[in-house]
């Protein structure tokens, strides 16, 4: 009898993260030829998953994978034969996504031929940015602190001619000859925030 065992682990990622599915294998009853294995994934509530590489190949032919899923050539599986196959794939965006393996063969076979499993993806909460001036008021020629705290961040930046600025907090002295509001842009896997502090 031909049976197929199939789990993701991690079974939740968030989004740009990555996990690993596993497939196992075993026949445990006379010989199956040109045996084969599909995977293949559906999405619901946005989910979607990408950039799928084949990390174990099976002891017994092998794998290809695409866009839709992998697919296995077994060639001929003997009575106590089994193998497992290792794939890992990114989430790329929010939601579930429902796999389901089938193991196949030409000859008469019974078993368990379908395995499933679920990954949740979780959309990462969008980033914060909370800039700040020390002190808020200055007379002209004097100096400020300009200070700034991020969250969930892979960059930042600032107008007002500061550009790049370090992640997830940083502090630099600013002397604007008037009232000037900087700008804070914020990116990271949850979107982009603005928010700004204004110095007079």
């Amino acid at each position: 009898n031909l049976s197929l065992q199939k789990s993701v682990s991690p079974s939740q990622i968030t989004v740009g993260a990555t996990t690993t599915y596993t497939l196992s294998y075993t026949n445990s009853g006379a010989a199956a030829e040109n045996v084969s294995i599909s995977d293949s994934w559906s999405s619901s509530n946005g989910g979607s998953i990408g950039s799928i590489q084949i990390t174990q190949q099976p002891p017994h032919g092998s794998c290809y994978a695409s866009t839709s899923g992998i697919s296995c050539s077994l060639g001929t599986l003997i009575d106590g034969t089994s193998g497992t196959i290792n794939y890992r794939v990114t989430g790329v965006s929010g939601g579930r996504v429902n796999n389901t393996a089938t193991i196949s063969t030409t000859t008469d076979n019974t078993g368990n031929r379908q395995s499933s499993a679920t990954l949740i993806i979780d959309q990462p909460s969008a980033p914060t940015c909370n800039p700040s001036v020390n002190p808020s008021s200055i007379s002209q020629g004097g100096n400020s602190t300009l200070s700034w705290t991020t969250t969930g961040t892979t960059s930042a930046s600032i107008n007002q001619g500061i550009a790049s600025v370090t992640i997830p907090s940083g502090s630099r002295l600013v002397s604007p000859f008037q009232t000037t509001t900087y700008t804070m842009t914020a990116s990271g896997p949850g979107g982009t925030t603005t928010c700004d502090t204004t110095l007079t």
